[in-house]
């Protein structure tokens, strides 16, 4: 169950929602609506910090996510956590009979610190051409909070560390690596995080002839990542 180490803020209002979902082991979804075979996933939670969509602590979906919302109490115990089950179901098109396929467990942590805010974010795909080469791959803006002092990004998928930086007012916009990506292409007012890995580049280009030669696209994106921001007091 993805997120890992999944948390909602409740402490400074970004969002009390996270969205659940489901990955094979080697990261890939095969229960969505139209495949070979029928799905549904049964969500189960308690209730006790919040509820899935329509109010339920009970929701099925014929695809690989839900939407878990706390409730709006600004007293809630730092650390509290929920637990959250995921029963997946599956049959052949032709059968009415559904086969329990397994039985997958999660939690979400409820923060509720002044000093610790947290966001998600997902990578987007970007493409530039620079000095007749092109680059493509997958990025993240990321927002500069008043008040911050640290930033640590966390992998959704792993719950493993990826960069951290100190705010000191002269860091640089561009905090991870994205090849021919430049401080200048970063958006005002944020950070821009790169997935090094993603990127492909090639060259050179024709002049003559737009997008010729080793041209690159933007691969698959979307990861999600949970970035954990310090606040000054």
């Amino acid at each position: 169950m993805q997120p890992r180490d999944a948390e909602i803020d409740m402490a400074h209002g970004d969002s009390r929602s996270v969205r659940l979902y489901l990955l094979k082991s080697d990261g890939t979804n095969n229960i969505y609506p139209g495949g070979a075979l029928d799905y549904k996933v049964v969500w189960e939670t308690e209730g006790i910090y919040g509820q899935f969509e329509n109010n339920s602590n009970n929701f099925t979906t014929q695809n690989n996510s839900v939407v878990y919302t706390a409730y709006d109490d600004e007293n809630v115990t730092d650390g509290s956590t929920e637990n959250i089950t995921a029963k997946i179901y599956m049959k052949a098109k032709s059968s009415s009979s559904w086969i329990l396929l397994d039985n997958v467990s999660g939690q979400v942590r409820l923060s509720n610190d002044s000093k610790r805010m947290i966001i998600y974010r997902s990578s987007v795909g970007i493409h530039k051409d620079l000095d007749n080469w092109c680059y493509a791959g997958c990025v993240m803006v990321i927002p500069k909070i008043k008040d911050a002092i640290r930033y640590q990004v966390y992998s959704s998928a792993t719950g493993g560390d990826g960069v951290s930086w100190v705010v000191t007012g002269s860091e640089p916009g561009l905090v991870a690596g994205a090849p021919g990506i430049k401080e200048e292409d970063v958006p005002a007012g944020s950070y821009l995080y790169g997935d090094y890995y993603s990127f492909t580049w090639g060259g050179p280009l024709d002049p003559n002839v737009p997008h010729s030669g080793d041209h690159n696209t933007p691969p698959p994106c979307g990861d999600t990542y949970k970035i954990v921001i310090t606040l000054k007091q």
